[in-house]
């Protein structure tokens, strides 16, 4: 069975901040320690092992007329 829950929402670079530390904080609890996190109004409960994988990409877009545009992907897996 796959689930999968997503939210998308606009926020200031400190909300931003807190809520990666917020992410960054449940990954430090340690091995065996499961991690909370918020993903819009739901808690969803992970149980990251001690080896993660992780993903960095960016995509910089240049316009002529208009502003260019950053994007920024993180995509973390690890196995249960």
């Amino acid at each position: 069975m796959t689930e999968t829950t997503s939210f998308e929402e606009e926020m200031t670079r400190d909300e931003l901040a807190s809520y990666l530390h917020s992410i960054a904080d449940e990954f430090a609890r340690g091995e065996g320690e499961g991690a909370t996190i918020q993903v819009g109004n739901k808690r969803v409960s992970l149980q990251p092992g001690n080896e993660v994988a992780c993903e960095v990409n960016v995509k910089e877009r240049s316009a002529l007329i208009r502003k260019g545009r950053q994007e920024m992907t993180i995509t973390m897996n690890w196995r249960t």
